[in-house]
């Protein structure tokens, strides 16, 4: 999941959902476009917590390296 690839991928979800109005509309973005699904209260909670700590593109690899996303639908 550390490639150039997997990273350059999640850089280019991050800029698409950067360009969200808000803080929770990204959030939104790039869990519909990597998990088929909005998050649930919990999961907006901590996502916000990434976003603010560690960025929008830290986020997309978190959760390209979850379950959720390696058996999504």
């Amino acid at each position: 999941m550390h490639s150039p690839w997997v990273a350059a991928r999640a850089k280019a979800t991050a800029e698409r959902a950067g360009a969200s109005a808000s803080e929770q509309e990204s959030l939104a973005y790039v869990f519909r476009s990597t998990l088929g699904r909005d998050p649930d209260r919990l999961e907006s909670e901590w996502a916000l917590e990434v976003l603010r700590e560690e960025g929008l593109p830290a986020l997309v690899l978190h959760l390209f390296s979850s379950i959720d996303f390696r058996y999504a639908p």
